[in-house]
This record gives structure tokens, C-alpha cells and sequence, in this order.
């Protein structure tokens, strides 16, 4: 709707003060009415709770997002792919970087052939997701922070 459309567009443009409330007016007027659009809503308003540092309270909100986005769009949409790398950002600031690869993994093949490689999303990811293989990757960088895996 309009007004997830506005809050996204202010977050977009780094006014999180402003696109929050917006979300958060979108994300209940979807509810009430069963929006199939509700997964949406909730992966911006994840996206702007992990900008603002609130990336504990966004996780669970982009989990179920993501959860509702496959159940209603399926795995090769554009909508939840863009929901997978809103989730992996946040994952990356929870630090579990196995998750956020993960995420990104199945993400990036669906941006590239829908939005294409240029795509600011889409170049996001991608180097979202070399950073965590240039790290180490997730798994192994758990590994370590763990004592060496399991025994």
C-alpha cells in the first residue's frame, strides 16, 4: 500500500525517524485486512529496525517475513529474495555470518535474473555476500569463535 510504499521510500533515503512510524502503520493495516503484500511491508520495516541498530528486534520480524514471503510468492521471487538479503544484513550485525551466507546464497541467483547485475540491491548482495566468503565463510568463522567446531 501507499503507505509502505512512502516509509520505504524515506528509509530508502535514510529518514528512519520518519519511515518507522509509516512501517509500522503498514505492517498493522496489512495484517488486519490479510494483505498477501504483508511480507513485504515487514522486510522494510526489518530493514529500517536493523539501520537503527535494532537488529535483535528485526530478526524475528524478517524471519516470519521470509517465512510468509515463500509461502505465498515461492522461492524464484524477486520479493523474497530482496526480504533473504534485508534478513542477511541483519543476520551479519547478530553475528552469524553462517545464516546471512546462507540467506544471500539463495538470493543472489533471483536478483541477477531479475533485477540483473547492476542492480544497487543486487551488487549489494553481492558483495555482502564476498565478504563473508573472504572472511572465511560463516561456517568457519563460527567454527572459530566456538573453539574449533564440533568434537
Amino acid at each position: 500500500g501507499d503507505l509502505n510504499n512512502l516509509g520505504h521510500l524515506l528509509s530508502k533515503q535514510g529518514r528512519f525517524a520518519e519511515s518507522e512510524p509509516l512501517l509500522r502503520q503498514a505492517v498493522d493495516a496489512m495484517r488486519a485486512r490479510r494483505s498477501p503484500w504483508l511480507p513485504v511491508a515487514q522486510g522494510n520495516l526489518g530493514e529500517v529496525l536493523t539501520r537503527t541498530g535494532r537488529s535483535a528486534e528485526a530478526a524475528p520480524l524478517l524471519d516470519g517475513a521470509l517465512a510468509d514471503a515463500l509461502r505465498e510468492f515461492g522461492e524464484e521471487n524477486q520479493d523474497v529474495a530482496k526480504i533473504r538479503v534485508k534478513y542477511a544484513e541483519c543476520l551479519v550485525r547478530l553475528e552469524r555470518p553462517a545464516e546471512a551466507e546462507a540467506q544471500l546464497k539463495a538470493a543472489l541467483p533471483v536478483l541477477e535474473g531479475s533485477l540483473g547485475p547492476g542492480d544497487e540491491l543486487t551488487r549489494r548482495a553481492a558483495l555482502l555476500l564476498a565478504g563473508l566468503e573472504a572472511a572465511g565463510g560463516g561456517e568457519r568463522t563460527a567454527k572459530r569463535r566456538n573453539g574449533g567446531g564440533a568434537k
